[in-house]
């Protein structure tokens, strides 16, 4: 799934994910209206004159709400007058078969209903708890879809704290992803330096990923890096993932990341973003990492994080939602890594790394180009073999060496390759 068809939601029963592309049709083609729109607004025009009773324009604003959502072409006008004839509920129902349309709605008219709401509320203020505000959060949503959704914050900023809240304004900061306007993604960071509890929102954090622009991605990481943004247990790691989600789109925003992981290795969101550059790493990254590991600014590499540089995953062709790990080249890394190893202990973290790619290997296989040592012209050895003083007399025994036409000699024979356990000092007894 990617960035932008992630968190896909259909606020009060209606997909709203097509307006963008209905949009552009409707201003390709703005006179393009379908039979059954021509046919509803020739009965609607008869029933809107100044003669009609209340029960011909309750009538025309029924029907003509339908044709709204159809392809209408140029009606400005008459859709003027339904609009002015419609009642408030049915007022909201007829705008948003519009903005489905591909019709950009007036901001006028979306702030004009919201005040009318809390205008009624002041006789009859179940209407902001009734069904959790459904009425008001149904003008709401229409706000992205207007001509300058931007004029809407003032308002909303004026109302009572409970419907302001980020779970109240979910539906309309989901939309706002979907917006076409150019507004939407400014709309979005106001809110949240209105009401900081929104960076703790997933439904906001959500939008700003699907927004899918390089600016979005840029504001994201910068409020992370400054501890804006941040989380813990599950939640860290679906933030390292959604910001691994924006590294692996945006070369230019990894580039940034790592820059300020190197200049700047303490700043408050370091946590989250050691946690993106490991679910994504590059050559890059993972060295960055390992560097800040030796470093001690940060805990070990894991491998995880190694088995996705030195492997990848391919969707499986025999089974859904199942794939196969296939193993990638990894030269340059095993040749940078050998150069980094020490004397291949407990503290050797470049030497664990290379153990854990030959682990990887054995299990997912070895790619045809990358030879079995990593830099056979270094002259340096691998594995590195270490001595352990620990074996006793009987293992000795058994670990004799014969060497054939030269009776028994005693060779290096207790040097064993390394593992992660504790190890005594090398030297040959």
């Amino acid at each position: 799934m990617t960035i932008a068809e992630a968190g896909k939601r259909f606020p009060f029963g209606r997909d709203f994910s097509r307006v963008k592309e209905r949009r552009a049709r409707r201003a390709a083609g703005p006179g393009d209206s379908a039979e059954a729109a021509d046919a509803i607004f020739l009965a609607v025009s008869s029933r809107l004159k100044e003669s009609a009773t209340s029960k011909d324009k309750y009538l025309a604003v029924a029907i003509g709400s339908i044709a709204c959502g159809l392809p209408h072409g140029q009606r400005d006008d008459l859709i003027r007058q339904l609009i002015a004839a419609a009642p408030r509920r049915a007022r909201c129902r007829l705008l948003t078969n519009l903005v489905l349309s591909g019709e950009e709605i007036d901001i006028a008219i979306v702030i004009d209903g919201i005040a009318e709401i809390f205008e009624v509320a002041k006789k009859e203020p179940w209407i902001l708890v009734q069904s959790d505000g459904y009425e008001l959060r149904e003008w709401l949503s229409l706000v992205p879809f207007s001509t300058h959704p931007m004029e809407a914050i003032a308002i909303i900023k004026g109302m009572p704290a409970p419907q302001c809240e980020p779970r109240f304004l979910a539906d309309m900061v989901s939309l706002l992803a979907e917006s076409p306007s150019s507004e939407a993604e400014p709309m979005l960071f106001t809110l949240a330096e209105f009401d900081p509890h929104f960076y703790a929102n997933a439904d906001w954090r959500r939008a700003v990923m699907k927004m899918g622009t390089p600016s979005s991605a840029q504001r994201f990481v910068e409020l992370v890096t400054d501890g804006h943004i941040g989380g813990e247990g599950m939640d860290a790691l679906h933030m390292g993932d959604e910001l691994a989600a924006l590294l692996q789109e945006y070369p230019v925003l990894r580039a940034h990341v790592y820059e300020i992981m190197q200049s700047a290795p303490s700043v408050p969101g370091r946590a989250l973003l050691t946690k993106a550059i490991a679910a994504a790493p590059d050559e890059e990254g993972f060295l960055l990492l390992l560097k800040l590991e030796r470093n001690g600014a940060i805990g070990p590499v894991t491998w995880q994080t190694v088995e996705r540089l030195v492997t990848t995953r391919i969707p499986s062709s025999s089974m859904s939602n199942a794939y196969d790990v296939v193993p990638v080249p990894a030269a340059y890394i095993r040749k940078t890594l050998l150069a980094l190893t020490d004397d291949g202990g407990p503290a050797d973290s470049a030497a664990r790394c290379l153990r854990l790619i030959d682990s990887l290997r054995d299990e997912y296989g070895v790619p045809d180009t990358e030879p079995r040592h990593p830099d056979l012209a270094s002259g340096r050895s691998w594995p590195i073999l270490r001595p352990n003083h620990d074996i006793g007399m009987g293992e000795l025994d058994r670990l004799l060496v014969r060497v054939s036409g030269a009776g028994e000699v005693y060779g290096p024979i207790a040097w064993i390759t390394p593992t992660d356990t504790e190890f005594k000092d090398e030297g040959k007894s």
